[in-house]
């Protein structure tokens, strides 16, 4: 029989420590004070973390840029209409710049070319005519034309050079006559010094601005190529492109499998970057009328090339959202992996330095990424190209550039859309992967967003789902804490949005798992102040976070009762069902019990009465008495609150906390909670309390009275070893009065003792050892005859079994299925849980001394 997961828990966490009620030492031991003993931390009423559901947002049914969010009209939409008409592959703008930035300008300007040889046109003083080169920029006009009458001159002919023609070219153009340019000239080779950009003014030459050839080498662009590249292009490239061009009379499958020709062709030999003008030219022209085509898949292999050429202003924006406009259908996500897309994607993204000139592509681009995030498959795509790093740079790129300066609103309104589109792609891969490792870095990066930005309704949603999703790993937990003003920064959102239950609810369940790593997060979450707090006198019972939580759980407890009573009305009030409101007062109220486990933290909060009240007010309210997870999260908060009172001579009346003040009221209402139906899920958890409240001799007297006493040595015999766990624990308070254990005696506790036992001890030492102390206490009564002389012998010989190691050995083996490592464990309990309990009360079982019932016999006389 293998151990069960709450036994594999107890192994990886040190050996709790143990109950040491005053009443149950032995004379000759160490005498301890009440507050020593309250201090050891019974473990059937300790202080515990709650754990809770994470809230679940569903899917949208349609994909939009920014959802339902209307607050801005000027935010670019989600539907447009978009055709080959909105591209320009002619737009000098469009492509990378070649040279320095000038004005455009109409009509190119010839290339001044100073040849190495004087013309006779120089030596004779005649002006050369333009006409030749007029006509020839005209015919050169379309890319298609140019390219074709490119490919009908021989590759060998193309590269002639200009200033080795024969004497005879030279002496007809000394008399004047009008040549038309050769094609060669065109293609000749000119050094890079030489080489004017169309776009450069006349009286700045490249050649003298060195600025000018920074730039240029930067863009790697080039207005040259080899014999090999024109070869490669006019025979391999070129007739893929004049197959493209006739699309009318295709069909989409043959143009889309002429694409991939197309791209692989292009990979393969042609840079992206480095393409010539012309070359760029006439394959955007080419790829633009096919947008027409209505075919998705098409346009996807198209955008692919477009991506990688690297188009910029208008033709950026266009394909942009042209990959919005197909991604906002989930069935062509597997399009884009197919297509290879994602890549291409996130490189644009990587290497855009200033999204405000290109904010409205960039919007798009993002909001694409975060469709496609949606996908478990693209969103795996996205991992392997390193997504997460690509997105927290962009964005601390962005929060760099604003936070450097005083920007205008302006662009804080463009980055805030932006960081919309980035941060929900960002959410949706957390779901896509488990390597959550990959995205707690960026943990600081959201941050430092949700603190600018913390009052954008939709923002904070996306960010509260972000964190409420990371906070569900201990390994990201650390990253929250360790990122600075984390306090300030949740509490601050929570407190702008304390009417979006949306919001709250996943703040709050953040809140409570970060609060459930350790005291220092604690400590910082609750002596953290905003300056508005500082004016209250009350600085010891109530914190920011303790207004705040306190604040959103009256909220919504009267919403809650507003829409009852609203329910009432049109009488459809029958069962009641959970609401978003009591989702929020749930993660609530888990931040309290979590918040209250720190020391430090624990005695300041638990003097706060409205908190106390509070408390009260939920575990007594009729609406919420069906919610088990309300109740539940209540009355560990409960607990945990209880737990810090010093019962004590040396603490005043001042030092007493809320939960002491209000003990009889709260003991009235568990009372109350017991004698209910269906009150069983809640045993434990009130066993609890009850065990910390039944420290004072008051609550003693009132549980009696009630006979609670009874009703947990009934709960002895359940198989829930939590019950039974809690109910001993309780009880070992109640035995601690001499007149309470005869009614408990009379129920036949010390029988029902021996069961637990027998039946736990294999496996759970923990409850042997507790049942051992309550049985201590049972048997501190000086009148031996209201002990069944029955139970007791069954009681001594359970023991005497399970204190034999050997047996003991046998027995965990047994259970364990050989397993050494739970072996060794199990016998490790055995000795530090049990052990060191039932030797003395074994002892003291056997000192019994029960009357005899036989007469004996009287001697006869007539022997």
């Amino acid at each position: 029989m293998a151990l069960r997961p709450e036994d594999e828990k107890l192994k990886a966490s040190s050996t709790p420590p143990q109950v040491n009620p005053s009443s149950y030492y032995p004379d000759d031991r160490k005498p301890r004070f009440p507050s020593d003993v309250i201090k050891d931390a019974k473990n059937w009423c300790a202080l515990r973390a709650i754990n809770t559901k994470r809230p679940a947002t569903p899917l949208e049914a349609q994909r939009s840029l920014f959802g339902g969010d209307a607050q801005r009209t000027s935010r670019p939409p989600s539907t447009y209409s978009l055709g080959a008409h909105h591209f320009d592959a002619s737009d000098p703008n469009s492509r990378p710049s070649s040279g320095a930035l000038a004005p455009i300008k109409s009509k190119l300007e010839p290339l001044k070319i100073k040849p190495l040889i004087p013309s006779i046109d120089k030596l004779t003083g005649r002006r050369k005519s333009l006409s030749a080169g007029t006509k020839f920029h005209r015919e050169s006009s379309s890319p298609m034309r140019a390219e074709r009458h490119m490919s009908s001159a021989s590759p060998v002919k193309a590269y002639t050079d200009y200033r080795t023609t024969d004497s005879k070219t030279s002496s007809k153009n000394a008399k004047g006559d009008c040549v038309h340019p050769d094609t060669s000239v065109r293609y000749h080779p000119i050094p890079a010094s030489e080489v004017v950009d169309p776009k450069t003014p006349a009286e700045k030459s490249p050649v003298a601005s060195s600025s000018s050839s920074s730039h240029r080498s930067s863009r790697d662009v080039t207005e040259v190529e080899t014999k090999e590249q024109a070869l490669y292009w006019n025979t391999t490239v070129l007739p893929l492109l004049e197959g493209l061009e006739d699309s009318s009379s295709k069909e989409p499958k043959k143009l889309c499998k002429t694409c991939s020709q197309l791209h692989d062709a292009l990979k393969k030999k042609v840079s992206f970057r480095t393409m010539m003008p012309r070359r760029r030219t006439s394959l955007l022209s080419s790829l633009f009328r096919l947008l027409n085509i209505p075919s998705d898949d098409l346009h996807l292999k198209c955008a692919r090339i477009i991506l990688q050429v690297r188009v910029n202003n208008k033709n950026l924006t266009s394909i942009c959202k042209l990959l919005f406009r197909v991604s906002r259908n989930r069935n062509h996500d597997k399009l884009f992996v197919k297509n290879e897309l994602i890549q291409p994607m996130l490189n644009l993204l990587e290497e855009t330095d200033d999204a405000s000139n290109k904010y409205e592509a960039i919007v798009y681009l993002c909001g694409s990424l975060k469709f496609l995030s949606e996908n478990k498959t693209a969103a795996a795509v996205m991992y392997e190209h390193d997504c997460i790093r690509i997105l927290t740079n962009f964005v601390a790129t962005l929060l760099q550039a604003i936070q450097c300066s005083n920007p205008p609103k302006r662009l804080l309104k463009q980055t805030l859309d932006i960081f919309v589109q980035v941060t929900e792609a960002f959410r949706n891969m957390l779901d896509a992967d488990k390597k959550v490792h990959k995205s707690a870095p960026s943990i600081t990066v959201m941050m430092q967003i949700l603190a600018m930005f913390n009052s954008d309704q939709k923002l904070s949603w996306i960010l509260s789902r972000v964190f409420s999703k990371l906070t569900v790993y201990d390994s990201s937990i650390s990253y929250f804490v360790k990122s600075p003003g984390w306090s300030e920064c949740l509490l601050s959102t929570l407190d702008n949005h304390i009417n979006n239950d949306e919001i709250a609810v996943r703040l709050c369940f953040a809140l409570g798992n970060i609060l459930s790593h350790d005291d220092q997060s604690r400590d910082e979450l609750f002596f953290y102040r905003r300056a508005a707090d500082d004016e209250d006198d009350d600085k010891d019972q109530e914190s920011t976070c303790v207004r705040i939580i306190l604040e959103l759980i009256g909220k919504q407890m009267t919403r809650r009762v507003e829409k009852r009573a609203v329910a009432d009305e049109q009488k459809e009030g029958g069962e009641s069902k959970r609401t978003s409101s009591d989702d929020v007062v749930v993660k609530s109220i888990r931040v309290i019990a979590n918040i209250s486990i720190s020391e430090r933290v624990g005695e300041r909060i638990s003097r706060n009465s409205k908190l106390v009240e509070l408390l009260m007010d939920v575990i007594e309210s009729e609406r919420y008495l069906m919610s088990e997870e309300i109740m539940t999260n209540s009355l560990v908060a409960l607990n945990n609150l209880a737990y810090y009172d010093r019962n004590d001579d040396s603490s005043g009346e001042g030092a007493r906390t809320a939960v002491y003040l209000h003990r009889i009221q709260l003991t009235s209402i568990l009372i109350k909670l017991m004698m209910k139906e269906n009150m069983m899920c809640y045993v434990i958890e009130i066993a609890r309390v009850l065990g910390n409240l039944t420290k004072y001799p008051d609550v003693r007297d009132l549980v009696h009275e009630h006979k609670v006493d009874l009703m947990m040595t009934a709960l002895m015999d359940s198989g829930d070893r939590q019950v039974v766990y809690n109910a001993c624990g309780m009880l070992i308070n109640i035995s601690g009065d001499h007149h309470k254990r005869p009614p408990l005696i009379q129920e036949r506790i010390i029988q029902k003792l021996a069961d637990v036992m027998r039946d736990f001890a294999p496996v759970d030492w923990m409850i042997a050892g507790i049942s051992c102390q309550l049985s201590w206490n049972l048997l501190a009564t000086t009148d031996v005859q209201s002990l069944e002389q029955q139970d007791v012998d069954l009681l001594k010989n359970t023991l005497t079994t399970l204190l034999d190691e050997g047996k003991v050995q046998q027995k965990i083996l047994q259970v364990t299925e050989d397993d050494q490592e739970k072996a060794d464990f199990l016998l490790s309990s055995w000795r530090s849980d049990f052990l060191s309990f039932a030797r003395p009360l074994l002892a003291r079982l056997q000192d019994l001394k029960f009357p005899s019932n036989l007469i004996p016999l009287e001697s006869s006389s007539d022997v």
